[in-house]
Formats: structure tokens, C-alpha cells, sequence
């Protein structure tokens, strides 16, 4: 699994797609080795949930907070790890926060995967990365099946102390609706890891 932090003891942790399965499972890790988690999410209502339910320490709403701001607020001593599953404008801005020797997982770009050829955007803040000396690194979860069991073990072990929530999205759906559901995901109207169930 990507080491946000091998002990995250005082060190500040920013998760976007906070509120979707990968996000608040990263989240909820991170914090269990002692990091401060800032969340981003879309939405009161999913913030609110990031932090009730996920138990971060807070979280910033990217349809209606200025992103930049809200992070300097919630981050003064600036990020020492992002995980990214959104890519684009929130990437930017994250770049502008993070400390020298931060590290950045980049696990997705859903804010982008629509945005091909000239539409696409590109890293305007690109240059932090060598003035800061970040450590980035694409993250695909194939490429760690070896080690997936230890990462079993170690949700389990946050599930059976209460310290661990999984929230599922299960839409009962004919396989024509597929597209339907897809684009839910897409536009983040789902409340949680989305499922279909063909019916």
C-alpha cells in the first residue's frame, strides 16, 4: 500500500475524494497512524459526512469553499502528503501548500478524464515539484496485489477497534441503466463505494 506516512505522528495529510471509497479509506488509514487528515469533498452534506463518519479532522467543500484559501486556513504549516484522486485545479492549488520533501500518490484524475486533447489541463504549478523536491508517484492498485492481504489485515484490525467505516452506494439497476450509474459515479452523485446489482 502507498505509505502516506510510516508514522504520521504531527504531520498534516490532505485526501481529495474525500467522501468516495478510495478517499475515506485513505483517509481513515492515514489516520491511524496519528496524522492531522484534511479532506476535500463536494458538497455540505459529503463534508459533513467525511468528518462525522470518517473522522477526519476537517474537510473543504470544493463546490462552494475557495479551496486555496480554506487550505491555507486549515494547513498553516503547509501539507507533507497528498493523496490525489481528482487531478486538475485542486492538484494546482495543492502544489502551492506542499512542504519541501512532501510526497503526493496520484491514485486518479476524475476531474480530468473527460477533458482529452485541447480541453485538458494541464499542471500550471508545475515547477513547485523540483523547488520543493516532492516525491510523486502514480499509484494503481494492481501493482500491489502481493502485499493486498497485509492491507486487509490492517482494515481489519481498525474495523474490529471501531476506528474504520465503509459506506456502499447499491443501485438495483437493469444492465440498461449502466451508463446512468457510470455517470453518477462521474459527477459524484453517489453516497459511497457505488455497486451495481443487476436485477
Amino acid at each position: 500500500m502507498y505509505n502516506l506516512s510510516s508514522d504520521g505522528s504531527g504531520e498534516t495529510i490532505v485526501i481529495s475524494g474525500a467522501h468516495g471509497s478510495v478517499g475515506s479509506t485513505a483517509g481513515q488509514l492515514a489516520k491511524s497512524t496519528g496524522a492531522r487528515v484534511i479532506g476535500i469533498a463536494g458538497g455540505k452534506e459529503k463534508c459533513k459526512a467525511v468528518i462525522e463518519d470518517f473522522k477526519f479532522d476537517d474537510c473543504i467543500d470544493y463546490k462552494n469553499d475557495n479551496v486555496q484559501l480554506e487550505l491555507q486556513r486549515l494547513c498553516p504549516n503547509g501539507i507533507d502528503s497528498y493523496f490525489d484522486n481528482v487531478g486538475g485545479e485542486i492538484l494546482d492549488t495543492i502544489l502551492l501548500q506542499m512542504n519541501c520533501f512532501g510526497r503526493i500518490a496520484i491514485c486518479g484524475s476524475i476531474s480530468q478524464y473527460n477533458n482529452l486533447g485541447e480541453y485538458a489541463k494541464g499542471i500550471k504549478n508545475f515547477e513547485i515539484i523540483l523547488m520543493r523536491r516532492l516525491i510523486v508517484q502514480g499509484y494503481v492498485g494492481f501493482d500491489h496485489i502481493p502485499s493486498m492481504n497485509d492491507g486487509y489485515s490492517e482494515i481489519k484490525k481498525l474495523i474490529i477497534n471501531n476506528q474504520f467505516v465503509q459506506k456502499e452506494d447499491i443501485r438495483e439497476v437493469s444492465i440498461e441503466n449502466y451508463v446512468d450509474v457510470i455517470n453518477d459515479l462521474y459527477y459524484g452523485r453517489n453516497c459511497g463505494k457505488l455497486i451495481m446489482k443487476l436485477i
